[in-house]
């Protein structure tokens, strides 16, 4: 997701300078953008990193905007030196309780559910433009965290070029089903479930 939308702002303006802000890893795979300049930080835990080290290096590179990518965030430094805080909250998922949708499955998938459920209520408050993928994230985010739908910004999520290219190479017939599933590991994207499913009922696929 921050990769495409490097390569939207790589592209907007020379007259534009983004700064990004590594946490000791990353650097290679955005070497390459024209106006984009890499500021590796001091690595560290990334709770951390995202409330003390990263608004710290933001505030000494006197950056305008701070945009939290990754649903959390830290909002107390920025605010005390007057800085605009954007932050991409993708779902409010780990807000809903356990016995109703699959959670995480292993003990660092629990503590990020954990950490999340008290940072990004916090951070969607104090922010001052949210950012998420879907209109139905939206919907969620005003539900869930009662944000002011006027705050919330829709940006949708695309198919990393890679996969859009394999698809033109492979110069699929038009009277073909493709279907393109995209998602991680955690229990609640059910990529294992939907391959079952898929495998099951859906022949002509």
């Amino acid at each position: 997701y921050s990769l495409n939308l490097l390569y939207q702002i790589d592209s907007l303006s020379e007259n534009l300078e983004a700064i990004v802000f590594t946490n000791g890893k990353y650097e290679e795979v955005i070497s390459h953008f024209k106006h984009i300049k890499i500021i590796p930080t001091i690595p560290s835990i990334y709770p951390i990193w995202e409330k003390i080290v990263f608004p710290i290096y933001s505030i000494f590179y006197k950056a305008n905007i701070i945009h939290f990518t990754a649903n959390t965030g830290g909002w107390l430094i920025a605010k005390i030196f007057k800085k605009k805080i954007i932050v991409t909250i993708h779902d409010v998922y780990f807000m809903n309780k356990g016995e109703n949708f699959p959670q995480g499955s292993n003990i660092r998938q629990k503590i990020g559910s954990f950490y999340r459920r008290i940072v990004v209520p916090n951070i969607a408050l104090k922010s001052d433009k949210i950012i998420t993928v879907s209109n139905f994230a939206k919907e969620e985010l005003i539900k869930k965290l009662k944000i002011d739908r006027k705050k919330i910004c829709v940006i949708n999520n695309v198919i990393d070029e890679i996969y859009l290219n394999f698809l033109n190479e492979k110069n699929f017939k038009k009277k073909e089903n493709i279907l393109v599933i995209i998602g991680g590991d955690h229990p609640q994207k059910n990529i294992i479930n939907t391959i079952y499913l898929l495998e099951k009922n859906c022949s002509d696929v």
